[in-house]
């Protein structure tokens, strides 16, 4: 069936109110991210209700990598990540517990790319902005990884642009089996191949 999510009223329904999330049946689940950096699946029940600080709710792909940056409170400066959700049952935090700490960005694209933007230092130029191809910059790692150090300064913003074209793997067909004819088949036509050809040379009536 198809689920839709309904953002005035917070719930999820049948009746194509609101945005599309997918057509769902056996096990398929939905994937939600909140503001604080928490990470779950749930099944699709329409009587869910769900938190404010969300900030993703779209259907599970669980080979489908989530990219996020935060400002690390305890280490002061920005770290990114790639991770899948290994345990679809549990809840866990992607970002450490340190009260200074800030998730800034989530992307759920295959091939995320963001741009930096940097704050102008006294007396000098303004740098230009930067982007960054996350999938090119760190590997898929554990949900509980630290991540990789992303910049070390505080940015002025950090901006999700296009994601990089991304093609989806095409499953491989199984190959059909082709039969071969038996050895003992294969003999068997061999010699009436040879019975016949003697018939037809005996047969052959002489011209004199």
């Amino acid at each position: 069936r198809k689920i839709w999510f309904d953002d005035t009223i917070q719930r999820l329904n049948v009746d194509g109110r609101g945005e599309l999330l997918g057509e769902f049946k056996g096990e398929d689940r939905l994937l939600i991210i909140t503001q604080d950096g928490i990470a779950k699946t749930i099944t699709p029940e329409l009587t869910t209700r769900f938190d404010d600080k969300m900030i993703v709710l779209e259907k599970w792909i669980p080979a489908k990598p989530i990219s996020a940056i935060y400002w690390d409170g305890n280490r002061e400066r920005y770290y990114v990540k790639r991770f899948l959700i290994d345990n679809p049952e549990k809840e866990e935090s992607f970002v450490s517990d340190h009260e200074n700490t800030q998730l800034e960005l989530v992307s759920t694209d295959h091939r995320p790319v963001v741009e930096m933007v940097f704050y102008k230092e006294r007396n000098k130029d303004q740098k230009p902005n930067e982007t960054v191809d996350i999938e090119d910059f760190i590997s898929i790692k554990g949900i509980n990884a630290l991540g990789n150090q992303f910049y070390t300064e505080k940015l002025k913003q950090i901006n999700l642009l296009d994601p990089l074209p991304y093609e989806e793997p095409v499953e491989a067909q199984p190959e059909q089996d082709v039969e071969t004819p038996s050895e003992s088949e294969e003999t068997a036509h061999s010699e009436n191949d040879q019975e016949d050809h003697i018939k037809g040379d005996g047969s052959q009536g002489s011209l004199f």
